[in-house]
């Protein structure tokens, strides 16, 4: 792969890596807005689900392509696994 492939799929990866960030903190405002109002927990479940579906892209990136650095959220993914 060329050097611009690998600086973009980095970058890519580190641009994955917010967006699981992202989405917890959407995850976390909802859980909050929804103890006063009980119609939030949908959107919170919907976060959710496309915060797991981002991570598990993430995962098969990290799989697919091993010249990626380890990122922090891969870094915590093994120490889960064990």
């Amino acid at each position: 792969m060329g050097e611009s492939v690998n600086n973009l799929l980095q970058k890519s990866d580190e641009l994955i890596v917010n967006m699981v960030k992202e989405a917890g903190e959407l995850v976390k405002n909802f859980i909050e807005m929804s103890k006063n109002d009980p119609r939030f927990k949908d959107y919170y479940r919907d976060f959710t689900g496309v915060g797991v579906q981002i991570f598990k892209i993430h995962e098969k990136l990290h799989v697919d392509f091993t010249e990626l650095k380890e990122c922090e959220g891969i870094k915590a993914l093994k120490e889960y696994k064990g």
